[in-house]
């Protein structure tokens, strides 16, 4: 499932095409106001705010996700930092 996929399953009776979609997410980088998006996109503002909310829970999720790994990562590296200060230290 491509992720533009993924953000029109989360809306219920979603009806966009893909064609908005893209520009919506185009809109939501350039930190378009909802009102300036649904201007450009011509769909109403409350429809871009809800795209504008499933797009911002979707990246933090994958924030979350990213932190998770990395703090699993880092202390995992410092578990073998520590394992070879000890063996080091017993060399001595």
């Amino acid at each position: 499932m491509s992720k533009l996929e993924f953000l029109n399953s989360h809306i219920k009776n979603a009806k966009i095409n893909t064609k908005k979609l893209k520009n919506i997410l185009l809109c939501f980088t350039e930190d378009l106001t909802a009102s300036q998006t649904a201007e450009r996109v011509d769909l109403s503002r409350q429809t871009i705010n809800n795209y504008y909310k499933i797009i911002r829970t979707y990246l933090i999720a994958r924030q979350n996700i990213t932190d998770s790994i990395l703090l699993q990562k880092d202390s995992f590296l410092q578990k073998k930092s520590i394992n070879l200060n000890y063996l080091k230290f017993n060399k001595k």
